[in-house]
């Protein structure tokens, strides 16, 4: 399984996006963004106009938040951060949140991107 992770929009590597889909296929999954906190109709209605900082004080699920980057990654990622967008100030909040909490991150600027590959688990 590839990762293509960015920061905003589809970032700054498009061409080593392009190439991937090209390579396998056209068979991808595109999550544009996080609004998984909001009701189901209103994602629809709204989900891709806007881009979203997810209110870390609205717990939908009743758990905990997971901080274990994705189960995949050994730190979690903060995207905005820096950058000329609406949502900046609340990523450098979360930078401090995770410095006080000794919480491993990774900071992305909008147009950021993280590529990774990762080796198919195997069935039982």
């Amino acid at each position: 399984m590839n990762f293509y992770l960015s920061s905003y929009k589809l970032g700054d590597r498009t061409d080593a996006l392009k190439k991937w889909i090209n390579e396998h296929g056209n068979k991808i999954c595109l999550i544009p963004n996080s609004r998984d906190i909001y009701p189901e109709s209103e994602r629809k209605a709204n989900g891709i106009k806007e881009d979203v900082c997810d209110d870390p004080n609205i717990n939908p699920y009743g758990i905990d938040t997971m901080w274990d980057g994705l189960g995949y990654f050994d730190y979690i990622f903060l995207p905005h951060y820096k950058s000329n967008h609406k949502e900046t100030e609340l990523i450098d909040a979360s930078v401090e949140y995770c410095n006080q909490h000794n919480i491993k991150y990774k900071p992305l600027k909008d147009g950021d991107v993280i590529i990774h590959q990762i080796e198919r688990r195997q069935e039982r």
